[in-house]
């Protein structure tokens, strides 16, 4: 859960795409939004998190608030025999 919070900040994210403009800005916004969703998968109660373009702040501001108290859903195990 922390290391997709923090993803949402790193300074390496498509480094050698910044001189696209509007096509890195359409990037980083896909995954961001790719993050808020992998996000809103992991928590039970996740709030008005969402995954609308401000769900940088809002995923960072929850984490912060319910990093101790935070319940993840546990995904069904599957066997293939």
């Amino acid at each position: 859960m922390e290391a997709l919070v923090n993803a949402f900040d790193s300074p390496n994210i498509l480094e050698e795409r910044k001189s696209y403009g509007r096509l890195y800005r359409k990037e980083v916004d896909e995954r961001e939004r790719d993050l808020a969703s992998a996000l809103k998968k992991m928590v039970k109660s996740y709030s008005e998190t969402g995954t609308t373009l401000d769900s940088k702040k809002k995923w960072t501001d929850w984490w912060a608030t319910h990093k101790d108290t935070a319940q993840f859903i546990t995904p069904p195990v599957h066997t293939y025999e």
